[in-house]
């Protein structure tokens, strides 16, 4: 990211926190951006969490600004109360994990397990205040469970496989998706960071030679295309590959362990208590 870039960003933060009496944490670039599938022309989604001021809960922010930016705010206690309600019911369930929102809103503004903080623990796009990551993290991750982590992005490939199925053919957005999310999850239930989610990354580490340069192919082909929607087409290589991986995984998901039950409480009590010391 440039500098230019960053200052506008940081601008917004200072504008946000003025104008809806919070104090802003952190914010990173989100979605496409980070884990490099992005087309030219495409927007810059920028999340961000902050903590409100004056005991009065301003739960979502949304603005849509200049070079496009577009901004999307939510309240920390709603990010971690997402992870926390996910956490105690999936552990209630003990097999499928259950994937708790608390309105479609926050949905919508990424306030989910996985994009709600935990795509950027590990990912060098985000920006400090406060000191609140780096103390925050390792509490963050005591809480982590890649079990529900992974089952979120597998449910967002189902549609994808099922086209597949169905027609032989996706857009050319869904086929790198859903490769980008079948590997995240294979990378996070090895122990691996979950911000650390770039494609070609991801690639490298699992992926064989001839699955990398097919990727990088096409990454190329689609960094070229006007909307998401503009390449619609049957890519026989991926079809084998999804259809082949997209059961491991998900047996793989189904069979690993939760791991933090002991731990997830705890760590949200610390948390809130590095929250209340930023007040």
């Amino acid at each position: 990211m440039n500098k230019e870039l960053e200052k506008i960003i940081n601008q917004h933060m200072s504008q946000y926190e003025r104008q809806y009496n919070v104090r802003v944490l952190f914010w990173a670039l989100r979605s496409s951006v980070n884990i490099g599938i992005k087309r030219r022309s495409s927007d810059l989604d920028i999340m961000f969490s902050y903590i409100s001021l004056n005991g009065k809960r301003c739960t979502g922010i949304r603005n849509i600004a200049e070079h496009g930016l577009d901004f999307w705010g939510i309240e920390i206690h709603e990010i971690l109360e997402t992870i926390c309600q996910s956490n105690r019911l999936s552990y209630e369930e003990n097999d499928v994990p259950v994937l708790w929102r608390k309105t479609s809103a926050h949905q919508r503004g990424g306030c989910n397990y996985y994009f709600g903080i935990y795509s950027i623990i590990g990912n060098s796009s985000g920006h400090d205040y406060y000191g609140f990551l780096p103390k925050a993290s390792p509490l963050l991750m005591d809480m982590f469970e890649p079990k529900i982590a992974a089952w979120q992005l597998l449910s967002a490939a189902r549609a994808a496989i099922q086209n597949i199925q169905y027609f032989s053919k996706n857009y050319l957005y869904d086929y790198l998706y859903a490769i980008w999310r079948l590997e995240l999850c294979r990378h996070m239930l090895q122990g691996g960071l979950p911000g650390e989610n770039n494609i070609c990354y991801l690639a490298d580490k699992y992926c064989s030679l001839q699955m990398k340069e097919q990727i990088q192919y096409y990454l190329r082909l689609y960094k070229d295309t006007y909307r998401k929607e503009s390449a619609f087409f049957e890519i026989p290589y991926f079809n084998s590959f999804l259809i082949d991986e997209f059961p491991q995984i998900e047996q793989s998901v189904r069979l690993a362990e939760y791991q933090k039950e002991d731990r997830y409480k705890r760590a949200f009590d610390e948390i809130k208590k590095i929250i209340n010391n930023i007040l």
